[in-house]
This record gives C-alpha cells, sequence and structure tokens, in this order.
C-alpha cells in the first residue's frame, strides 16, 4: 500500500527513490499515529493527551528516527500504547492482538510483554485470552507466507535480532563503553570515534548470556513493583525499554526509540521522570547524530 502510495503521488521517481520513500512512509506514519494514540489514552483528558504529542512533535527523538531515518521503531511506539493501555484496563484480547502485531512489526516490541502481563494480572483479566489472541494474529499475518513457502525465512530474518556479534551496536550503554575501552588503543585513541567491538573480545565471558541475564533481573525487578492501571502499564513500558538500552548486547541505536513516546503516554508525573526524560532525550539525540 505504501509503494503504491507513493507511485501514484510522484511517478516521476526512479524505482530505487519509490522503493526507499516506501519504506520510510510506515515509521513517518507511526508520528501521526502518535499524535492520534495519546489523546485516546488519555481520555476523557483529551487537551492533556495533544499536550503530551505536540512534545513528543516538537522533539528531535521522534522524527530523527522515523522521518529522517525511516527506522520501523518509530511506528511501534502507538501500538505499544494500545497494547499496554488495553492491559491496564483489563482487556485481554485486544492487549495480546495489539502486542502480537507490534511485535510482528519489530520484534523488539516483546520488550513490554512483562508490563503488558503485570497489567493484565493486576487487573484480574484473562490471561488466556491475551495469549490466543495473539497467537490468531500471529497466525494470520503469517499465513500469507506459509502459503508461500517463505515462512522459514522470514523467521530467521527476524531471529538475526538475537544473535548480534557486537557488544554494542551504537547505543551508549555499559557495553558500549566497555567495547570503546578494549578497542581505542588499536582504533584512534581514547578521543577517537567509538569503533564495533566484537563479543569475542570478551571471550570466555559470555557477553550475550550475561546482558540477557542482566535485563532479565532488572525487568522481574521493575515489574515486581508495577502499580496497576494504563498509565503506570506505560510507564513500564519505558523503563523496560531504557534497561534494555542500558544492559543488553548488540543494542543499536534506534531500538530504544519507543520508550520516549511510553514515558509520555505516563504523563512523566513526578519532578524526577521528567529530570530523567529529559537526559535520556538528550542522549539519545545526540548518539543519533553522532
Amino acid at each position: 500500500a505504501s509503494g503504491r502510495l507513493v507511485a501514484l503521488a510522484a511517478p516521476g521517481l526512479s524505482g530505487l527513490e519509490r522503493d526507499n520513500v516506501a519504506v520510510k512512509l510506515p515509521a513517518v506514519l507511526g508520528d501521526v499515529l502518535a499524535l492520534c494514540v495519546l489523546p485516546w489514552a488519555w481520555r476523557p483528558r483529551w487537551r492533556r493527551g495533544l499536550m503530551l504529542a505536540a512534545v513528543y512533535w516538537a522533539l528531535p527523538v521522534s522524527w530523527l528516527s522515523s522521518a529522517v531515518l525511516g527506522y520501523f521503531d518509530g511506528l511501534l511506539p502507538p501500538f505499544l500504547i494500545v497494547a499496554l493501555v488495553a492491559a491496564g484496563a483489563g482487556q485481554a484480547s485486544l492487549a495480546g492482538a495489539v502486542l502480537a502485531l507490534a511485535v510482528l512489526i519489530k520484534p523488539t516490541a516483546a520488550i513490554v510483554a512483562p508490563a503488558v502481563v503485570a497489567a493484565l494480572w493486576r487487573a484480574r483479566a484473562n490471561l488466556t485470552r491475551g495469549v490466543l489472541a495473539g497467537m490468531a494474529v500471529t497466525a494470520l499475518v503469517f499465513l500469507p507466507y506459509a502459503l508461500a513457502g517463505t515462512a522459514v525465512t522470514a523467521i530467521v530474518h527476524c531471529a538475526r535480532l538475537l544473535l548480534q556479534e557486537r557488544l554494542s551496536g551504537g547505543y551508549p550503554n555499559v557495553w558500549w563503553l566497555l567495547g570503546h575501552a578494549l578497542t581505542y588503543a588499536s582504533a584512534h585513541g581514547l578521543s577517537g570515534p567509538v569503533v564495533f567491538a566484537h563479543i569475542k573480545l570478551l571471550l570466555p565471558v559470555p557477553a550475550r548470556a550475561v546482558g540477557t541475564l542482566l535485563f532479565v533481573l532488572s525487568a522481574a525487578h521493575l515489574v515486581r513493583r508495577q502499580p496497576p492501571g494504563p498509565r503506570a502499564a506505560c510507564l513500564m513500558g519505558g523503563l523496560l525499554f531504557m534497561a534494555y538500552g542500558m544492559l543488553g548486547v548488540g543494542v543499536h541505536e534506534n531500538h530504544p526509540h519507543p520508550l520516549f513516546l511510553l514515558m509520555l503516554a505516563a504523563g512523566l508525573p513526578t519532578r524526577r521522570l521528567r529530570a530523567l526524560f529529559a537526559v535520556l532525550a538528550t542522549v539519545y539525540v545526540f548518539d543519533m547524530l553522532a
């Protein structure tokens, strides 16, 4: 649909230009959806939701990832908010279906799954219903691939996310610093650019397993303290993305992108959360530019 829209609106583009625009349009659509979903999440306080959406639109954290670079991380946040708000309200089927759709758009969406489960649990909703709804959506989406004989290929390409071979894919976290410390002497010096350090540099320490364990422990600690309700679920989703960015191995600079809209959906009710948001947004923007 995106390709046909571009071909209709700009018939003079070359095939390469048309495809380049077409694959970036969904990310821009994510920003448009963000403007719609925040007032929905804050109903009946529509004005508060619109103000939060305007903040998201005004800050470079939104358009650097989507409109400039075309990463699909810009398309995920609105779907994640719908799933988390639905979970906080006890709507298991809607939460499971939308979360599955988000994961099918990009597997990093699964990072918020613990917050969705915890929100449904605290709302005393039927978790089985959510799982079945998610499985139904997944089966429906993969059916055309199965009929075409390309399901295995699709799954293999999605699984690449779990097989990162670098300590950091560009996101400035503890592995990014460690990789720089291990490679600066052979690269450009301590003040030079940070190069991508291979996980083999830490052998026999299993870096990927250590990073995964740290994230799981952090996620368990966060979710255990998650209060009930839709906005608490959104905040927890944002904090889970932050934990993944800080502790995960092979995290690309764009992967933690959804945390900003998720935190805004929670309303940033305290001074500490507003300060945390400001610091994370500043670091994210400088990292994307550098």
